[in-house]
């Protein structure tokens, strides 16, 4: 793994979670959104896996223009 993998987190209180690898050491930080925000969390190199990145397909809202348009349209 390198610096910037996207990374599973198997292990801990944030098994589950999906986060970014941000240092090597010891020890590794990931970041892992919450919500808004971002945390910074260091753990054990044993409690993460390389993780694909999934890409959420783009959402496009189409607006029905008969609802847009006034009575008299």
């Amino acid at each position: 793994m390198q610096i910037g993998d996207a990374v599973q987190v198997t292990g801990g209180p944030f098994a589950g979670l999906r986060g970014v690898l941000k240092a090597v050491g010891p020890r590794v930080l990931i970041a892992i959104e919450l919500g808004a925000r971002q945390l910074d969390v260091e753990m054990d190199l044993d409690w993460i896996w390389a993780a694909e990145l999934v890409r959420r397909p783009e959402m496009s809202i189409k607006e029905p223009t008969s609802q847009l348009r006034g009575k008299g349209a």
